[in-house]
């Protein structure tokens, strides 16, 4: 009787297996359920990104080799173009007077190479 007691395990050892193995599967479904709610937080918490179409985007003027750039109320705010042959950029405020422009208007470039000349 002694060598079938010790070949089949008892009650007490059976238990404590069965526990440890329950003690495994809570520790699995515990970070099963950490890992399936930061991916839920995750989705939740991120940001929306807005697939932007061509038709989101209102050009209002894009003519024979000039650009209008328009602010939301429909004031001009800068133009770029062609003229004689060499691009031109102005910016402009928000009564259409010119603020910036590229490259300089003549009588400001000629002072700005004149100072240049005179400092050499």
């Amino acid at each position: 009787m002694d060598a079938k007691k010790l070949a089949s395990p008892t009650v007490e050892e059976r238990l404590a297996k069965v526990e440890r193995q329950n003690r495994r599967l809570k520790i699995a479904v515990a970070l099963a359920l950490v890992l399936m709610g930061a991916i839920v937080l995750e989705w939740v918490a991120m940001p929306t990104v807005t697939n932007y179409s061509t038709s989101d985007f209102k050009f209002r003027s894009a003519q024979m080799g000039e650009l209008i750039v328009v602010d939301e109320d429909g004031t001009r705010r800068g133009v770029l173009l062609v003229t004689e042959g060499e691009p031109r950029m102005f910016l402009l405020d928000e009564n259409g007077y010119v603020i910036w422009q590229a490259p300089p208007p003549e009588d400001e470039a000629d002072e700005a190479r004149e100072e240049e000349e005179a400092g050499e």
